[in-house]
């Protein structure tokens, strides 16, 4: 369930955004994961309230940054320079106002997984969390976008968690696509996702199984900055739908590997 956000105001250059805050329950933040919002549900997608809600109860504060469009109740998003100007102001103040002082990952959804790897290179931050990168829009896999996830991986850790039926890109996709720029891109694939995270009925696995999963490469990423092997197995092993179905993670060299073949 999620916990009730401590809401900030944050005046930028590109307007008004919008700190929505998620502290943990007590004791000092083992980790900060600060992500911004695609161009459909803002903050409200499913995988964001669904990270904001579990994680701060395993120790990882979660701070969803709503960009300034989405605040003053616009329908469509102002041109890239406002939206990374905006994330990359809103991720100073967060760093000035005390706020995450131990691992800070930043990173969003859609479209604001792109602003996050477009705006990294400026900001201290320890790695990045994509979730549904639009490599290409549905239809056009020429409109290649790989180059902004590269540029973010030449130094800084990269993770990124994609629906195997996204349209706006595959787990493989973006591994090929990463591949040729010669950089180390950890990406994650969720079974029968698409982009928005979700499954189908027909699914032989759960919606909740799904965020359970997603809520735990979140938190290694998180807390390792990376998204241990090991973790991630004993994970499945727990739930015998994930491990029969061979929920997989993939390199950037392209080979899957068998979440129950990990030692």
């Amino acid at each position: 369930m999620v916990t009730t956000a401590r809401v900030t105001e944050i005046e930028t250059t590109a307007g008004t955004a919008r700190a929505h805050v998620y502290e943990v329950p007590e004791g000092v933040p083992r980790g900060t994961l600060a992500l911004t919002h695609g161009a459909g549900a803002g903050i409200n997608s499913w995988d964001l309230q669904l990270l904001a809600g579990n994680l701060p109860q395993r120790g990882v504060e979660v701070v969803l940054f709503e960009q300034p469009w989405a605040f003053e109740g616009k329908s469509v998003a102002p041109a890239k320079s406002k939206l990374d100007a905006a994330f990359r102001e809103s991720v100073t103040w967060l760093r000035r106002s005390g706020e995450a002082l131990r691992h800070l990952i930043v990173g969003g959804r859609s479209s604001g997984a792109r602003t996050a790897c477009r705006t990294v290179g400026d900001l201290e931050v320890d790695g990045v969390l994509c979730l549904a990168f639009p490599l290409h829009t549905p239809g056009k896999p020429n409109v290649d976008r790989s180059d902004e996830l590269a540029s973010a991986a030449e130094n800084h850790l990269v993770t990124v968690i994609q629906g195997d039926r996204d349209p706006f890109g595959t787990p493989v996709e973006l591994i090929e696509a990463t591949g040729e720029h010669g950089v180390s891109v950890d990406v994650l694939g969720l079974p029968w996702a698409d982009h928005s995270m979700q499954i189908k009925k027909k699914a032989p696995l759960t919606q909740e199984e799904i965020g359970l999963y997603l809520s735990e490469a979140a938190w290694n990423t998180v807390i390792w900055r990376r998204t241990p092997m090991h973790s991630i197995a004993g994970f499945a092993q727990n739930s015998a739908a994930l491990r029969l179905q061979s929920l997989r993670r993939w390199s950037v060299s392209g080979n899957a590997r068998l979440l129950g073949d990990v030692g």
